[in-house]
């Protein structure tokens, strides 16, 4: 996030730090969420999958145990919106702010959050963002296939929707060179495996903000991360960006067939809800360029696809996140003849419009 301070000596791993967060020296904070104005000072460990709510402070040389909600502040209501004193409730809101000065130190108020405060019963982190994750562990060399199979699964699994009639799944092309090209050696196979997991991390962090609707400008926040943490390229970002987007239209697109007027309005509605994650990395036109290079590399793996990169490369352009100048750039340095052959009605509408306006300026 924005002006955060890390001090000398932090680990961090896997995580998630909002604005105006302060860490002392010596920090760790390993797979958990920080959210805004947090404060460790120096020393705190933070465990796994925790969540430090906005404007907690943890005392010097704490230890927050794995899976706790920290919140600094709660105002239980009743349905109607009154002030519940209900005896029962106001005991359960004492002890977690017990629990929550055992944890932090010092006089400031925090509390252990729980859904029992609520009269909820405990959910185990199923509602929240925040659902329990096992520190990744990088393959070796002479892992045998499970770890494959698994990702195979995925893409071809429950993740997948039906591409066809006949119920078959989005499966990567059999020409894609990306995911290919060098995975007879353990370094290819490694390179793959990392693409793949970066993939699968940034389609199930985006469906899951979009299905619940949540916080557009959180999951923007999480998606960079995402790409930080796992040091992906620009444009294997958009690919798995326009992958999260395509899978979500209704109804699918089917290969080979003109893109139906109700998956088009789909996925209208779903870059103008989510424009802020394509748009997030696209300043420049170098950077734009590389935002189309995911767009194909995308269409190359699956490539039902291409019937929505017209309408798509439309899109992008009337809200402003691509520019004239990078979107025929890429067309001359593309050698995807499927892709352009799709996008042709996009560039000559470009080409069109630039030629008048030098019309009107002679």
């Amino acid at each position: 996030g924005r002006n955060v301070r890390v001090s000398e000596g932090c680990v961090l791993r896997n995580c998630y730090i909002w604005d105006n967060c302060t860490l002392g020296k010596d920090c760790r904070v390993t797979l958990s969420i920080l959210a805004t104005d947090v404060v460790l000072k120096d020393g705190v460990t933070v465990s796994c999958n925790c969540l430090i709510g906005s404007k907690v402070v943890v005392e010097a040389k704490r230890t927050v145990p794995e899976l706790t909600r920290l919140a600094s502040r709660f105002e239980p209501t009743t349905e109607d919106g009154e002030d519940d004193d209900d005896s029962e409730v106001l005991q359960n809101i004492e002890a977690a702010e017990e629990e929550g000065r055992e944890i932090c130190g010092g006089d400031k108020l925090s509390l252990v959050y729980t859904p029992s405060l609520e009269g909820e019963p405990d959910d185990k982190f199923e509602e929240s963002c925040l659902a329990p994750k096992t520190e990744f562990q990088w393959a070796k060399d002479d892992a045998g296939d499970e770890e494959e199979e698994d990702d195979e699964d995925y893409f071809s699994g429950n993740a997948m929707r039906a591409s066809t009639a006949a119920g078959s799944r989005f499966a990567p092309s059999t020409g894609d060179r990306s995911f290919q090209n060098g995975a007879s050696d353990s370094k290819g196979k490694q390179d793959v495996e990392a693409k793949l997991r970066f993939e699968k991390e940034m389609v199930e962090t985006l469906h899951r903000g979009m299905k619940n609707n949540l916080d557009v400008d959180a999951i923007v926040l999480e998606a960079g991360s995402l790409k930080l943490t796992h040091h992906a390229l620009l444009q294997e970002y958009y690919a798995a960006v326009f992958h999260a987007f395509f899978s979500l239209t209704e109804p699918s697109p089917k290969e080979g067939k003109k893109a139906e007027t109700r998956t088009l309005l789909s996925l209208k509605k779903l870059l103008q809800s989510w424009k802020p994650v394509v748009a997030k990395f696209a300043k420049s036109t170098e950077d734009q360029k590389l935002m189309l290079e995911g767009l194909t590399a995308c269409c190359e793996r699956y490539s039902a696809y291409l019937e929505l990169v017209s309408f798509t490369l439309d899109q992008l352009y009337e809200h402003e996140i691509l520019e004239e100048d990078a979107a025929l750039d890429w067309e001359d340095e593309t050698q995807n003849k499927e892709i352009l052959k799709r996008a042709e009605d996009f560039l000559t509408f470009l080409k069109e419009a630039s030629e008048e306006e030098d019309e009107d300026e002679d």
